[in-house]
C-alpha cells in the first residue's frame, strides 16, 4: 500500500500521461462513463387494490354511520317493546279489578237474595247473570282497547322499520357515490404517479444516452490530444534529450506536492512527506525530493 495520498497519486498519474512519448498509450481519461442516474420504480396498483384501498377509507365513517341508524332504531324498538308490556299489564290488572268485583257483586246479590228467601228463585239467577254478563263487557271492553294499543304500538314499530330502511338505503346511495368518487379520485392519481415515473425515467434514458454521447466525443478528444502532444514530446525527446521532458515530469509533480500539502498543518505535511521518503524518491527524484522536503520544513519554524 502506498504511503503516498491517493488524492496525489491521481495527480502523478495526470503527469505521466501528460508527458507520455507514445501517441497511442491511453490517455488520461478520468470522465465517468454514465451519470449513473438511477430509474424511478414505481408499482401501479390495480383497480382491485384502488377499490380496497378506498372502501378502507370510507367503511370507517360509513360503519358508524349505519350503526348509529340501528341504535336508533333499536332504542326506539324497545321503547315500543316496554309500552307493550306495560299496556298488557295494565289490561290484566284491570281486568282482575272486574273479576274481583264481580266475585263482590255476586256475594252481596246472594246475601240480599237470601236475607229474602229468594236464593234459588228465578231474580236471583237472573242478577247474577246480568253481573257476570256486565263484567264480561267490562273485560271485552278492556281486551279491544289494548287490541287498539297494541295495533298502535305495531304501527308505530312499522314507522320505526320504514325509517330505518330509508335511512339505510340514503346512506347506502352517498356511500355508492363516495366509493366511486374516491375510487376514480385514486385512480387518476396512480395514473398520474406512474406518468410522471415514466416521464422522468424518460428523461434519464435521453440524459445518460446525450452524456454517452459526449463522453465518447470528449474521449476521442482526448485521444487525439494525447497523441499530438506525444509527438510533439517525441521531438522534444530527439532533439534534446529525453531528460528534459523527465525534468518536467519531476518538475510538475513536485508543484502538485506542494500544493497538496499546503492545504494540511505544516507539521504534519512534513510529518507524512518525510514517511514516505522513498516512493517520494521515486515520482519526483532525489533533487526535487529534498526541495519539496526543504519547502515543507521551512513551513513548520
Amino acid at each position: 500500500m502506498s504511503n503516498i495520498p491517493a488524492e496525489l497519486m491521481q495527480q502523478f498519474l495526470r503527469v505521466d500521461k501528460r508527458y507520455s512519448i507514445n501517441p497511442n498509450e491511453e490517455p488520461f481519461f478520468d470522465m465517468p462513463t454514465s451519470l449513473n442516474l438511477e430509474k424511478l420504480v414505481y408499482e401501479q396498483p390495480t383497480a382491485e387494490e384502488i377499490s380496497a384501498a378506498a372502501e378502507a377509507k370510507l367503511l370507517i365513517d360509513y360503519n358508524k354511520s349505519k350503526n348509529k341508524i340501528n341504535e336508533t332504531y333499536t332504542k326506539t324498538m324497545d321503547k315500543i317493546a316496554v309500552r307493550k308490556t306495560a299496556a298488557q299489564n295494565d289490561t290484566l290488572v284491570a281486568k282482575q279489578k272486574v273479576d274481583d268485583e264481580l266475585a263482590k257483586t255476586k256475594a252481596k246479590i246472594s246475601a240480599e237474595m237470601l236475607s229474602r228467601g229468594l236464593a234459588r228463585s228465578s231474580v236471583f239467577a237472573e242478577a247474577v247473570s246480568k253481573a257476570e254478563s256486565d263484567a264480561q263487557s267490562a273485560k271485552d271492553e278492556l281486551d279491544w282497547r289494548l287490541e287498539l294499543t297494541i295495533d298502535g304500538l305495531e304501527d308505530e314499530e312499522a314507522d320505526a322499520l320504514a325509517v330505518k330502511t330509508a335511512a339505510i338505503a340514503s346512506l347506502d346511495d352517498v356511500y355508492e357515490d363516495e366509493l366511486a368518487q374516491e375510487i376514480a379520485e385514486m385512480t387518476q392519481k396512480a395514473q398520474d404517479e406512474a406518468n410522471d415515473v415514466a416521464k422522468y425515467n424518460n428523461s434519464v434514458e435521453q440524459d445518460e444516452a446525450n452524456y454517452k454521447k459526449s463522453w465518447t466525443t470528449s474521449y476521442i478528444q482526448a485521444q487525439q490530444s494525447h497523441a499530438e502532444t506525444a509527438m510533439k514530446l517525441q521531438g522534444i525527446a530527439i532533439d534534446q534529450g529525453y531528460d528534459v521532458i523527465q525534468q518536467y515530469i519531476y518538475q510538475d509533480k513536485a508543484t502538485f506536492t506542494k500544493d497538496y500539502y499546503l492545504g494540511i498543518d505544516a507539521q504534519q505535511a512534513y510529518s507524512d512527506f518525510v514517511a514516505a521518503e522513498t516512493e517520494f524518491t521515486q515520482q519526483l527524484s532525489a533533487a526535487y525530493y529534498n526541495e519539496v522536503k526543504q519547502f515543507l520544513y521551512d513551513r513548520t519554524q
